[in-house]
């Protein structure tokens, strides 16, 4: 039997090595993390995210034209796709389960997966956003079918828990009361960004059918085989993997952009005072 001090740095070793494996996963370009993140789409999104959020963020935030393009070069300097990325890539490797990965970049190579990719990629391009405000009405010509297959879709992906966890994680970090966007604070940026009070509400400005619609129109070049395959895959435990830790990876990437949206508003302010 070995002295138990050999015994331990033998371990230590071993799980140092362990660990450099995993993170080097990550660090590698063409790497297995690199190739999910990209050929599922999460990377195009990336591309896509800066844009998208400054989307978001009204006007009447700021005092003049000028302030509000020092608050998006700001913006797009401190969450560029390659800063995003690389939250993925940590977070992927952090949560990896090698079986499960391959799996996953199996099914995104297949057809259907590519295609997935494709449009996965695209969903937060300021064209579709914009396309998915205008699509209000196309959940009321889905058949009962359709409807079926896209809120399963919505509930593999926790699509309600995540977006009312993310969303009290956003109030959280901008440091507002509520969502209430009549909200007496005087700076309360958050509340100014604004959002729906009640997340679980049936009607047609809820979360579900806002969450119907999105995906109506995200998928709407898919077959209602496609669609369940694509929920057959999630349902899988290399799906549910996927599915979990694309969300942790989004939770970090909340944090790092919603701290960089609350000090760009606040320098945005303070510039605007010294002139």
């Amino acid at each position: 039997m070995m002295p138990s001090n050999v015994a331990f740095r033998s371990t230590l070793i071993l799980i140092i090595f362990i660990l450099a494996q995993s993170l080097s996963i990550a660090q590698v370009p063409g790497s297995p993390i690199t190739k999910l993140i990209r050929i599922s789409g999460l990377r195009g999104q990336l591309e896509h995210l800066a844009a998208a959020l400054l989307m978001t963020v009204p006007d009447d935030l700021f005092p003049d034209n000028r302030s509000r393009s020092n608050f998006n070069s700001h913006m797009k300097g401190q969450i560029s796709t390659e800063s995003l990325a690389k939250v993925f890539e940590e977070t992927f490797s952090e949560n990896l389960e090698m079986e499960k990965l391959d799996k996953a970049i199996k099914f995104y190579e297949s057809s259907l997966g590519r295609k997935l990719g494709r449009i996965q990629g695209d969903s937060l391009s300021s064209y579709n956003i914009k396309a998915i405000r205008e699509a209000r009405r196309m959940t009321t010509t889905l058949t009962e079918d359709r409807t079926r297959l896209l809120e399963r879709l919505i509930l593999n992906g926790n699509i309600y828990q995540n977006n009312v966890a993310f969303r009290k994680l956003i109030v959280h970090l901008l440091g507002a009361p509520n969502w209430d966007e009549h909200s007496e604070s005087q700076d309360n940026s958050g509340a100014k960004l604004g959002s729906p009070k009640n997340y679980s509400e049936e009607g047609p400005g809820s979360l579900h059918q806002a969450s119907l619609t999105c995906f109506a129109y995200t998928y709407k070049s898919l077959t209602d085989q496609e669609l369940e395959s694509l929920a057959k895959f999630q349902e899988t435990e290399a799906g549910e993997w996927f599915e979990n830790t694309a969300s942790k990876c989004f939770e970090q990437v909340i944090i790092k952009t919603v701290k960089a949206l609350n000090n760009g508003l606040i320098d945005s302010k303070d510039g605007s005072t010294k002139n």
